[in-house]
């Protein structure tokens, strides 16, 4: 949805409220449903949830920030509030592709805004007598970090904390965005006899539009504090009132006002001025409005319950991986290709994309997802160079995706056993499939110490560094993109019709840690393998791929940019995921 400048604009419409710390009982409290990015991204922006601080950039914390998105719903539940329902997009609407593209493609520009100011920094220290406390480089590198993209896996490793929590059941992954769905949620339980009203935890004022019926308050969790006093701790809220939202004394049609913002790039004082709004009649407006009728998000809300009683939910997916699930299983669908959008990875960007690592492993899973489509293709859309560009992935039969997935079982062929255990081990096999992958596409291959450093989850402290850990979380992200897609086959189809995938390969789509495990700051805070071993193993790791351990003069060259993957070749040696089923 979204509106340009409609949140500056009715902020002003608000009002505070303080709830005290209470132990009601649960039919005395107050239904919460919340926005769950708008939690996840709030967490990560005001805490402190990060790792690696010395680095050119700090990593995210994914365990941290799990862990304190249980206890935000904690401490709502201390002052009253009983958690109705948090929801997560699993799809975004085709009408947003461009605004998808757009965001995406602001993400590489910041990207490539940073590396410059950073660049400009590292120059300027070489020079006599800089200083970076008055440098207007260095404020201007400040500037550009704070405009980062947020962390790729930031709001998927949310969603896994919630789902290994006590808010499991009420955790969602929804066909379509999360705001229709959270108003949907909060007008049937504000309107449950006898209760006490809910309210929506969010930052998107779009909520505001929805035509509520029941008592449903709006609160924005930038804006939430704490505050402490004789009588105890109080919950500040800054909240709105849909159904009681006036300007000056009088109750505007907000959705009329919101679409003369968004198409004519007006202020809501213009649009109030307008005599005309009441009579709008186009097809435009007709669907403006229509994305705002509650009665549409109900049906729609009680059809993915539904769903989720059958067994046909889309969790635990990460909704880059369910968007083209869902546009596959539409009866909607009517364009010839479906569309995944992948995470902006933090990475140097001027080599080639990271996500050229992995790329058979998403391959099959695309086939995979297009198999159950009435498409015949599917675009990946990632950085190139410093745009964002698609991917093609054509429709191939059942019979080829089975070849496919032999290939990547011969991929998977011939590694040694490794003196590590868990996520450790899991890390170290990630990183030889993904110097395999290089291997295979004339990528240059990182220096020991760099692979060390990168498994040992290591502050990035060179570019270098940076554009590994980029490579590694791509594939590692890759495997993890086959291993939910499977999983979703298995359940939608019947065993006649199943893709044969092998045991081999089964063993690691199965045994693939979750985000929050795998992720550097779990490995670096408690990892028994010191910095030597780790260069042991790196030593081992370049050995086994027959290039022996002198390979620092491997780093950095130029490795091309193509645009479609490769299917790896049958006769392919060495395998990563080799003892898999004695570490997991």
């Amino acid at each position: 949805m979204g509106v340009p400048g409609l949140a500056s604009q009715i902020h002003k419409y608000g009002s505070y409220t303080s709830i005290p710390q209470t132990k009601s009982r649960r039919n005395d409290r107050i239904a919460a449903v919340i926005d769950g990015p708008s939690l996840a991204h709030s967490l990560y922006r005001h805490g402190n949830y990060q790792s690696g601080k010395d680095g050119i950039v700090a990593q995210c914390d994914h365990r941290a920030i799990g862990k304190a998105a249980v206890a935000w719903l904690d401490r709502l539940r201390s002052y009253g509030f009983e958690i109705e329902g948090i929801y997560f997009d699993a799809a975004l609407p085709a009408y947003k592709t461009q605004i998808r593209l757009d965001r995406m493609q602001g993400y590489v520009n910041r990207l490539i805004n940073f590396k410059q100011n950073h660049d400009q920094i590292s120059k300027s220290r070489q020079v006599p007598g800089f200083s970076h406390l008055d440098s207007r480089a260095y404020r201007a590198l400040e500037k550009a970090r704070d405009g980062l993209p947020p962390p790729p896996f930031l709001v998927f490793a949310v969603v896994e904390a919630l789902l290994r929590s006590r808010y499991a059941e009420r955790t969602w992954c929804v066909d379509g965005e999360a705001d229709g769905y959270c108003a949907a949620a909060a007008e049937e339980a504000g309107g449950k006899k006898g209760g006490r009203g809910s309210v929506v935890f969010t930052n998107d004022s779009d909520l505001v539009l929805f035509n509520f019926q029941a008592e449903v308050k709006v609160a924005l969790i930038n804006e939430m504090k704490e505050t402490g006093g004789p009588e105890g701790n109080r919950l500040e809220l800054y909240q709105f009132d849909p159904a009681a939202f006036k300007v000056n004394g009088q109750a505007p049609d907000l959705v009329a006002c919101a679409f003369y913002m968004k198409e004519q790039q007006g202020t809501l004082a213009e649009a109030l001025r307008q005599s005309d709004l009441a009579e709008l009649v186009s097809e435009e407006y007709a669907a403006f409005r229509d994305l705002y009728d509650i009665r549409r998000w109900s049906a729609k809300l009680n059809e993915q319950r539904a769903r989720r009683q059958e067994g046909r939910d889309v969790l635990p997916m990460d909704s880059r991986i369910s968007e083209p699930i869902c546009q596959a299983r539409s009866r909607h669908t009517r364009d010839d290709h479906l569309a995944m959008y992948l995470p902006v990875l933090f990475e140097d960007p001027t080599r080639s994309t990271a996500w050229k690592i992995g790329s058979s492993f998403r391959e099959a899973a695309q086939m995979i997802i297009l198999s159950a489509s009435r498409a015949t293709s599917l675009l990946e859309y990632r950085r190139s160079g410093i745009r964002t560009v698609p991917a093609r992935v054509e429709k191939v039969s059942i019979q080829a995706i089975d070849k496919h997935l032999r290939n990547l079982e011969a991929f998977l062929g011939g590694c040694s056993a490794v003196a590590l255990t868990g996520f450790e081990r899991w890390r170290y096999l990630v990183m030889q499939l993904a110097l395999q992958d290089m291997l295979e596409q004339d990528i240059a291959l990182p220096a020991k110490n760099d692979i060390a450093e990168v498994l040992a989850g290591e502050p990035q402290r060179t570019w270098q560094l940076v554009h590994l850990s980029a490579q590694f979380q791509a594939q590692y992200y890759s495997v993890r993109m086959l291993q939910q897609v499977w999983r979703w086959w298995e359940g939608e189809t019947s065993p006649d019709d199943q893709i044969v995938v092998s045991d081999r390969l089964k063993d690691v789509l199965e045994g693939l840690p979750v985000i929050v495990d795998f992720s550097s700051s779990s490995v670096s805070a408690g990892s028994d393998v010191s910095r030597i071993q780790w260069q042991q193993l790196a030593d081992e790791l370049l050995e086994s791929l027959s290039l022996g351990s002198d390979t620092s003069m491997l780093e950095d060259g130029e490795d091309g940019d193509r645009d479609t993957a490769e299917v790896p070749d049958a006769s392919m040696a060495n395998n990563p995921f080799a003892a898999l089923r004695e570490s997991t």
